[in-house]
């Protein structure tokens, strides 16, 4: 795993796969958009810069869970960035949930939302808060 957890699960044919790496099926392309936070082996896949699947870091009507923050807040702004960088309105196909039509806009909704949390738990412990960049 990404991580450097080792799981030794028998019998079975295990391919690695790494972020950014291309996977062809047929006519399609997949592309593997390493995302933890979430999830320590957390990926999305970019179909053909036409659509996302999220799996569980974005999801279609509630925020996502996390494992680890950081790593979570960065596996955002790489979902953004693959977005922006194919341009355009692209929907997200979130593991749970209805489909997302704007995903960059869900994105940044969660980004936001993280921020501001982060700001009223700075706030309760009596230390200074930042403003978030809003898009």
């Amino acid at each position: 795993m990404p991580s450097g957890n080792k799981f030794k699960i028998e019998n079975q044919n295990w391919i690695d796969l790494t972020d950014g790496e291309i996977i062809k099926i047929g006519n399609c392309k997949l592309e593997i958009i390493f995302t933890p936070g979430h999830a320590d082996d957390h990926i999305c896949l970019n179909l053909d810069n036409e659509v996302i699947f999220s799996g569980d870091n974005v999801l279609g009507g509630s925020t996502a869970v996390f494992d680890n923050y950081a790593a979570y807040m960065n596996s955002l702004n790489k979902m953004k960035q693959t977005i922006e960088r194919i341009g355009g309105k692209i929907p997200i196909y979130p593991g749970h949930g209805d489909v997302i039509d704007d995903g960059l806009d869900r994105i940044d909704f969660y980004i936001q939302h993280r921020l501001e949390r982060e700001n009223q738990i700075l706030n309760n412990l009596g230390l200074t808060t930042f403003k978030p960049n809003r898009t």
